[in-house]
């Protein structure tokens, strides 16, 4: 069990330094959450993030709705990601300039 431990805390040291390198590390934990679910589901094929596909993610699955959608309008408000210009609701994409 203590080499588990220890190869976990070594990567989350790594995850850690990305992070800050990233420009995410000041981001609270829950909009790291939202951001990396969002960010998976466009590496899985998603063009466009719809609000409910985002929520059934398994790393915000157990979130409050309200801590999600804080944390959406907090990325919102940083742009990390935009509206799509498709929908006015309920739908973003991710911005490639934010990191």
């Amino acid at each position: 069990m203590q080499k588990g431990i220890s190869q976990l805390a070594r990567l989350r040291e790594l995850l850690f330094e990305m992070e800050q390198d990233l420009g995410l590390a000041d981001l609270p934990q829950n909009e790291r959450d939202v951001f990396y679910a969002m960010t998976a589901l466009v590496e899985d094929g998603h063009e466009e993030l719809r609000t409910e596909s985002v929520k059934q993610h398994p790393l915000v699955a157990e979130m409050p709705p309200a801590t999600f959608h804080r944390a959406l309008k907090t990325l919102l408000e940083r742009e990390f990601i935009l509206r799509t210009p498709r929908r006015k609701v309920g739908a973003f994409v991710l911005n490639n300039d934010s990191v």
